[in-house]
Parts: C-alpha cells; structure tokens; sequence
C-alpha cells in the first residue's frame, strides 16, 4: 500500500514538473513572439521564481516593469513574503523597488518607514519620514496624518512613545513603529500594511 502511495507522489511530482517545462517552453517561445510585452516577461518571472531562479525571476519582473510600471505592484507582495520569513532586509528592499515604480504612492514610503527602522536605518526612516511631512494630506481622509508623522518622527528619533499616542508592545515588549496610534487617530489602519 505505502509503495502505491509512492508511486502517486512520484507520478504527481513528475506531472507537475512536467507541466512546469512546458509552461517554461511556451513562455520562452511567447518571448520570441513578443519580446516587448511586460505580460510575456511577468510570465517569464512567474516560472523562475516557480523553479526557484530568484535572480533570474527578478531579472524578468524588472524587464517588465520597465514595459509597464504596474507589475512594480508584485514588488510589494514580495516585500510580504519576505517579512514573513524573517527577511525584513529584503522587504524593504522589495518596497525601495516597488516605490521607484510608484514614487508618488506615500503609503509604500510609510511601509517603508516602518521597515527602515526595524533593520537599524535610522537615517533612511527619517529621511523617508521627512518627505511624507511635507507632502498636502487630506484633512477629510487623513485629518490626524500629520500629527501621526509627527509622533512616527520622534519615536524614530528616540525609540520612545510621544505623549498622546497608545502603543502596544512587540515580541519583546518593546514599543513597536508598526503599532503606534494615536489615541484618536483610526486612519493607520489604511496607511500600514500587515507587516
């Protein structure tokens, strides 16, 4: 019985490899049609980091970012995927990409901020936080943002919580960027992703 059950790991295995080449063979073959079409290059990108080829897999996703910045949008999915696995380096790195596509989106910048400062780059974080300060933010959608930036620039300055803002503690019990609010503030939620 165990040997049949071998057997069908082995014939799925073998199926789904398979299916991979020949996902592989079709993008290749698209690329020649179509070597200027981000589509074809995000598929070339998809099958790389599918066969664990991350340089290549990013060489693709750059080559179709170039065609059209809205792929830059994979970037901040793996910006995710990474702090997830603990590489909060290569998340911000992620996102440092993602908004060279996007430089007026002020909400990659906060992520950002947030991962900055969770790898030590102090300077970084305050330089990003700088630019968000001197950006016109709503007062209708985000009446309390500068107050926010504000708190966000002195806890990055001296690691403590400012008067007038809650915060709730990380792993260690340390104050953590990514959860300071401010008290009467609900329009965080919007600005910082899960990470």
């Amino acid at each position: 019985m165990n040997r049949g059950r071998r057997g069908e790991e082995i014939s799925s295995t073998s199926e789904d490899f398979t299916t991979f080449i020949n996902l592989l063979k079709e993008s290749k073959a698209q690329e020649q049609d179509a070597p200027n079409d981000a589509w074809v290059k995000f598929n070339l990108y998809r099958s790389a980091a599918e066969n664990k080829e991350g340089n290549a897999a990013l060489d693709y996703l750059a080559e179709a970012v170039t065609l059209d910045p809205l792929y830059a949008l994979e970037y901040q999915e793996l910006s995710k995927m990474a702090y997830e696995k603990g590489r909060p380096d290569e998340a911000f790195r992620m996102l440092t990409l993602a908004s060279e596509a996007f430089p007026q989106d002020p909400f990659i910048k906060l992520q950002m901020v947030q991962l900055a400062h969770e790898i030590g780059e102090k300077e970084a974080a305050l330089h990003l936080l700088n630019q968000l300060r001197n950006l016109q933010w709503s007062d209708c959608y985000y009446p309390q943002m500068s107050g926010y930036l504000v708190g966000l620039t002195s806890f990055v300055q001296s690691g403590e919580v400012s008067t007038g803002q809650a915060a709730i503690g990380d792993k260690e019990g340390e104050p953590s960027l990514a959860l300071i609010i401010p008290d009467e503030d609900t329009s965080r939620q919007r600005v910082m992703h899960s990470n």
